[in-house]
């Protein structure tokens, strides 16, 4: 199948309707974690009440490898908790390279060294980190970790110069740091990076972490004036109703809708085994050594059908690539994954 990378625009959507395979299985390899994050998704889904759960060995990991090439897929992706507290997390990768799979990494960078960083050049495509603040005392605060942003900035610098292919930022796009976008995008562009992406905070029952439309029109403002201004790669990564902007044509040019989401193209096993459609959405369909059978599980089909989509957005023409926004926002906030995302605009989402 051929590899979805890079953001979505409007006329790339038909990659996903007949969409047969995952486009990328990520593995939750190891449940523990040297930092203590305030967004972590771990903590709506296996680690709601901690992270004592065994990791898995080494021969389960590379079985749940091998399958994920006998289906046809891709793309692995190897996360967390932290992947790189694993003593064996090179050995998973170069198993998986091997297998002729583009490997991806996520991390918190912390345990990037000069001598890791050397590793990851021949084994590791694509690596995502976090940053959440430009400021490194607010950056500690937020990750539960001293210097944590001068560790990733470190790290960046140690990936970049050990050429490895694809760095990305991203940023949860808190209403502090969209008040401070301009700011903030200074100084992530001031690193060797390749991609920086937003997500829309995942609140979850946290209503601390809700934005609302005044803010999410003030990003997507922002957002293409960065773009225009600086020619880099920026983008809203995660699922946000097109209509709660006040113009779905700029929203649906700085983002990539649901794509990412709920299960529509990506598949994930956390550590319990459970095959899940989405990081944070907890729900089990299926066995890690059976991903096929688990991406045609009847949930799975319906998500992919957009039958969960609210009837108030069926004529919207931006509907295969918004796809109502987040499915699990309108779970958690209405009981329903029928129901709106709690930011949609129920007048707009007919605009044409």
């Amino acid at each position: 199948m051929k590899k979805i990378t890079g953001i979505f625009h409007q006329e790339s959507i038909e990659a996903f309707e007949d969409l047969h395979l995952p486009c990328e299985v990520m593995i939750e390899v190891e449940p523990r974690c040297n930092f203590n994050c305030q967004f972590c998704f771990n903590k709506v889904s296996f680690a709601k009440r901690g992270r004592n759960i065994k990791s898995f060995s080494t021969s389960y990991v590379k079985k749940i490898i091998s399958g994920i090439v006998k289906a046809g897929i891709g793309i692995v992706r190897f996360t967390g908790g932290e992947p790189m507290l694993r003593k064996d997390i090179f050995e998973l990768m170069k198993y998986a390279k091997k297998k002729g799979l583009e490997v991806r990494l996520n991390t918190n960078g912390s345990l990037i060294t000069p001598a890791v960083a050397g590793k990851l050049n021949e084994i590791v495509d694509n690596v995502l980190l976090p940053i959440e603040s430009y400021d490194n005392k607010k950056e500690s605060q937020l990750t539960g970790h001293k210097d944590s942003l001068s560790q990733k900035i470190k790290a960046i610098k140690l990936l970049k110069k050990n050429k490895v292919p694809i760095v990305r930022v991203g940023t949860v796009a808190l209403k502090k740091n969209i008040l401070n976008l301009e700011r903030f995008a200074k100084f992530i562009f001031s690193l060797p990076i390749d991609e920086w992406e937003l997500y829309r905070p995942i609140s979850g029952k946290d209503k601390t972490k809700i934005i609302n439309r005044k803010d999410v029109n003030l990003l997507v403002d922002k957002l293409i004036k960065i773009k225009k201004k600086t020619g880099k790669t920026v983008f809203i990564a995660n699922a946000l109703p097109f209509c709660a902007a006040n113009d779905l044509n700029k929203i649906n040019s700085v983002s990539t809708g649901a794509l990412y989401d709920d299960g529509h193209s990506r598949i994930v096993v956390d550590p319990r085994g459970f095959v899940k459609p989405h990081y944070f959405l907890d729900k089990n369909i299926g066995s890690p050594f059976d991903i096929l059978r688990a991406w045609n599980h009847p949930f799975m089909k319906k998500m992919r059908n957009l039958e969960y989509l609210p009837k108030e957005c069926a004529s919207c023409r931006f509907k295969f690539k918004c796809r109502g926004g987040s499915r699990y926002e309108a779970k958690t906030a209405f009981g329903s994954y029928y129901t709106p995302d709690p930011l949609a605009q129920p007048k707009k989402r007919s605009i044409i």
